[in-house]
């Protein structure tokens, strides 16, 4: 289904050969999270032009609940294109870019990153329509050369009653998902109930967990010891948001189970002193948050050369963040982590339809060429 795109001031931001366009997309049911419910997803869409007249599309995506700054999203727009465009062809250095592992890209604030997600994704796209192959192709040389056609996804299970969040996992199931990530609302005894009850009723499934900081410091190793009876996989960000790295590498040795880190991992830089530390066993990589698709490959590159393993996630994105999330995916080394990508069934509307999960897997899509924008 189509969503609907909503302009700023009757018309879109223009900047060079970058457009951007508002859009707000209903959820088919509320999304919880630890801070409260998100009923509509407001996104903005970049569409990427090359010279030859060959369009591609990207995201940017704030956290889910977080207001996005139209103002500050097209001030870091504007100072991208104008970096990108200095001293020679754009093209030529953003193509240069996109294949150069070691590259260093310009530091930029949380929302620049997003805003360069947004952009980098556009381009490549385009880059990729343009020379007749898969976005995974034009990435490859990040990752891995031979990438994969089929994405292996766990299923979100958001739902506070646990009646449906036991439905959420017989749904996964019933299509081949051997993962869920449970994500927790602040309620101790109904949280571990829920999860309790998804043990139970699905003893071979993985599960993972996202406290989503709401254990504070002092309940953390007690809660820890209490889910481990349960078998879970890893738990994202146990301690509160204002922990330091510090404190993940103290907790991480005398956990009973694997510490992911999500939100501390927000650059190739903070990645990085993640592992000198020794403070996780996962990295949980967003594109939205680090930067874009091809950071997210270099960041992972980093952690396999520390033998860390890594989970690309998504950022409640529409088909477009989606399908750039999978391709970036498809890069990874082997075996890939199931990843968080299977969040399409909460849009009510959105710009595409995502391919049926078979297997657990997601087949490797296309980027349709417009995802219902204005010509």
């Amino acid at each position: 289904m189509s969503g609907s795109l909503k302009t700023v001031n009757s018309g879109d931001f223009q900047i060079g050969p970058y457009s951007l366009h508002w859009a707000s997309l209903p959820l088919r049911n509320p999304y919880h999270w630890a801070p409260g419910k998100v009923f509509v997803r407001e996104l903005a869409i970049v569409r990427a032009t090359l010279s030859s007249g060959t369009l591609g599309l990207g995201e940017i995506a704030f956290p889910p609940g977080q207001k996005l700054d139209r103002v500050e999203v097209e001030r870091q727009m504007g100072l991208l294109a104008e970096t990108w465009s200095s001293g020679g062809d754009p093209e030529a250095k953003l193509s240069a870019e996109l294949v150069d592992l070691h590259v260093n890209i310009q530091p930029l604030s949380p929302v620049g990153l997003r805003v360069r997600c947004g952009m980098i994704s556009a381009f490549a796209s385009a880059q990729a329509r343009s020379q007749g192959v898969d976005l995974a192709q034009v990435l490859s040389s990040l990752g891995r050369a031979d990438y994969s056609k089929n994405i292996p996804i766990n299923a979100l299970v958001a739902e506070q009653d646990l009646a449906a969040a036991l439905e959420k996992s017989r749904t996964a199931q019933a299509c081949g998902i051997e993962t869920v990530k449970v994500k927790l609302l602040g309620e101790e005894v109904a949280d571990f109930e829920r999860v309790l009850a998804i043990r139970r009723e699905y003893p071979t499934m993985k599960i993972r967990l996202d406290p989503n900081g709401c254990w504070g410091a002092h309940q953390c190793s007690e809660l820890l010891n209490r889910y481990s009876e349960l078998n879970i996989e890893y738990v994202e960000d146990p301690l509160p948001l204002a922990a330091s790295l510090e404190d993940y590498a103290t907790l991480r040795p005398k956990s009973p189970i694997r510490i992911a880190l999500d939100a501390p991992c927000r650059d190739r830089a903070a990645a990085q002193e993640i592992l000198r530390l020794s403070a996780a066993d996962v990295l949980v990589l967003k594109p939205q948050r680090v930067g874009g698709p091809d950071e997210v490959l270099r960041v992972a590159a980093l952690a396999e050369s520390r033998g860390i393993p890594v989970t690309l996630t998504g950022s409640l994105e529409s088909a477009i963040g989606t399908t750039t999330g999978f391709h970036a995916a498809a890069c990874l080394p082997q075996p890939i982590s199931p990843c968080g990508l299977g969040t399409s069934g909460f849009f009510a509307e959105d710009f595409a339809d995502m391919p049926r999960v078979v297997g657990g897997m997601v087949a490797l899509a296309d980027l349709p060429n417009e995802f219902g924008l204005p010509s």
